[in-house]
């Protein structure tokens, strides 16, 4: 049976497009961007305090870094290091220089400290955008011909990676060798239908389940890793459901962002409680390693 979960309002944000929440255990902080505004943001839950900071560009995501001072940032143009105390953005590699009309979109840590950070069109030309691994000063293209690369997740073992290029409308989860950071066989896991809106976003918890926002779905949906059924789903009250990470005190919240429908709705942030019997939590913060 599907658990059937409500979302509540837990930031009235407004953004044009809020992406990428990350959960810093830490800090205990939410990571999140308004990709189009070009705003970082962290936020308290318990205080409700949103600190925010502008970069003049776009910014697909945020992540945490292993010396807790920065946050590697996917800008528009490539990976930058960002120190959110004074403000101070560095350019750490530059992507697609010959493609002006691209941007970075999602982006994530591997079990190894990896950052993969997927491209895309700005105006989502299908086979325009790429997904890339970057480390230790080394860019390597993984994937070619994406549409709108986006939710990237590893299982706790880091022997799958599951991807989303969400104009295939599918989950797709690749065999992974976490010691090499290569792909190796893919096939599709979940497949959704025009009806239920697009895959968006991806988090895994530490049960190794995956929740993934479903744009124009309204929903953020819970799939079994190895078959693809449904075992939860959250009803959002914002037709534009972006992405989702599992967080707070004990790992049982669910932070999730949305986008404007383009009629001024939605963009903003909500929150869903696990029930205590759901084997899944939160996962350790996984780091950018710096080399």
């Amino acid at each position: 049976m599907t658990l059937r979960l409500s979302a509540t309002l837990l930031l009235r944000a407004g953004a044009r497009l809020g992406e990428g929440p990350r959960w810093d255990d830490r800090l205990q902080r939410l990571l999140w961007v308004d990709i189009l505004a070009g705003m970082v943001h962290r936020l308290d839950p318990q205080s409700g305090r949103d600190e925010r900071w502008s970069l003049g560009q776009e910014v697909g995501a945020a992540l945490p870094t292993s010396d807790g001072d920065t946050l590697l940032l996917a800008c528009r143009r490539g990976l930058h290091r960002f120190r959110p105390a004074d403000g101070a953005l560095e350019l750490v590699t530059e992507l697609e220089p010959a493609q002006p009309d691209n941007r970075c979109n999602d982006a994530a840590i591997d079990p190894h400290g990896r950052c993969w950070v997927g491209t895309m069109a700005m105006d989502v030309r299908p086979d325009a955008g790429a997904l890339y691994r970057y480390q230790a000063g080394t860019t390597v293209r993984m994937l070619d011909g994406l549409g709108c690369s986006n939710g990237l997740a590893w299982n706790a073992v880091g022997t799958r990676l599951f991807f989303i290029d969400s104009l295939t409308r599918r989950i797709d989860v690749f065999a992974y060798d976490v010691a090499s950071g290569t792909l190796g066989e893919r096939r599709p896991l979940v497949a959704f239908p025009a009806a239920d809106g697009l895959p968006d976003g991806l988090a895994i918890d530490s049960a190794d389940r995956l929740w993934v926002g479903m744009w124009d779905g309204g929903c953020l949906r819970c799939c079994d890793p190895d078959t693809g059924e449904e075992l939860a789903r959250v009803a959002v009250p914002a037709a534009r459901v972006t992405a989702a990470c599992l967080g707070g005190g004990d790992g049982r919240s669910l932070f999730i962002t949305t986008a404007q429908d383009g009629q001024g709705d939605g963009g903003d942030l909500y929150q869903a409680r696990l029930p205590e019997s759901w084997p899944g939590r939160a996962p350790a913060t996984a780091r950018f390693a710096w080399h």
